[in-house]
């Protein structure tokens, strides 16, 4: 019987592709089948992949066109035959004893869904960890797992971080008979730019008990091969798209305003400093009165402009309450010159 089935999609990642997999290799729960997923990389990752499966033979290859890396989690879904799925990102790593840890509470505790944290990895000097949680938890019953996902839209406006519940999809493990009985899938990050939201806003409403480890066990790596390079103006309107998303989901959920609004429009927040922060940085090669243009579309947008109107800002910690209040006033070359600061 397999136990955990580990889709990795692959992506022109040869520097790192054999980090990830002797990661999973050395990993101390055996009964794991290994789905990687080629999607379409142009580089030695292909050959990589090749390599390993003829070597061992529970790692199966799929090669396809390049379809992003929502689809290629789908193509490996396909082939799963595993209790539990988990995701593993190739140019990431996990803790030789991860797998062992989610599994053994999810079927000691008849889990759903498994969690744990994960490390900030720059290098072996730098390391960051992020628990999820302080100690085994347990949440039973539809109402407290759908308190979970509201936790991971966004956090209520006196919490002192955005989320309380980052919603990527490589820290956990996942029933696979619910993702197959209803038929989950994830949407093309080219399409919502957070295709881990999506997913969690489909996968757990149908589960009725999850739980998180005091574990962290994925190493989450900031590859300078994979940072962004570029400025892309469009990311913002891919960020209203999917806030819109969230908000049209949790009203078929049944969720209502008065439990969800101030928990998305904290999203909103999150991502209006993300895209600041981003403008900041890149104000020195693309010209400060171009990112400060870009700046001002931001904060005019109309759902930007609701949210400001409506969102009771007074119960925010002071420093968030602070860009709050420049966003809702527009001061734009403060937001702008104390971001390159951080930066």
């Amino acid at each position: 019987m397999i136990k955990i089935s580990v889709i990795v999609p692959v992506y022109n990642v040869e520097k790192y592709l054999r980090r990830c997999l002797n990661s999973l290799l050395i990993q101390t729960l055996k009964s794991i089948e290994i789905i990687l997923v080629d999607d379409g990389s142009t580089d030695g990752s292909p050959r990589i992949c090749d390599e390993y499966s003829v070597k061992y033979s529970f790692i199966k290859v799929v090669h396809k066109k390049n379809e992003g890396l929502g689809f290629a989690r789908n193509s490996g879904l396909l082939l799963c035959n595993g209790e539990y799925v988990a995701f593993v990102d190739s140019d990431d790593f996990i803790d030789p004893q991860m797998l062992e840890n989610l599994y053994e509470f999810a079927i000691k505790n008849s889990l759903d869904a498994c969690f744990c944290g994960y490390k900030f990895y720059i290098d072996e000097n730098h390391i960051t960890q992020k628990e999820e949680s302080q100690h085994c938890t347990i949440y039973s019953g539809k109402n407290n797992v759908k308190q979970v996902l509201l936790d991971m839209v966004g956090a209520e406006p006196s919490f002192h971080s955005d989320v309380k519940v980052l919603s990527s999809v490589w820290k956990g493990l996942y029933k696979f008979d619910i993702i197959k009985e209803k038929n989950i899938q994830f949407v093309s990050e080219r399409e919502f730019i957070a295709e881990d939201m999506i997913f969690h806003l489909d996968f757990l409403p149908h589960c009725t008990i999850i739980g998180f480890i005091p574990f962290c066990g994925y190493f989450y790596c900031a590859n300078t091969s994979s940072l962004t390079r570029v400025y892309n103006p469009e990311r913002f309107e891919k960020e209203i798209i999917l806030y819109n998303a969230i908000e049209n989901k949790l009203d078929q959920l049944g969720f209502s305003k008065h439990e969800y609004l101030n928990r998305v429009d904290r999203y909103l927040l999150l991502k209006i400093r993300a895209c600041i922060s981003l403008l900041a940085l890149f104000s020195n090669r693309y010209g400060y009165r171009i990112m400060r243009k870009s700046a001002k579309i931001i904060l005019n947008t109309s759902e930007v402009k609701e949210m400001v109107s409506r969102y009771p800002y007074q119960e925010l910690p002071l420093k968030h309450r602070l860009f709050f209040l420049m966003v809702k006033w527009k001061i734009v070359d403060l937001l702008l010159i104390m971001y390159k600061i951080l930066k």
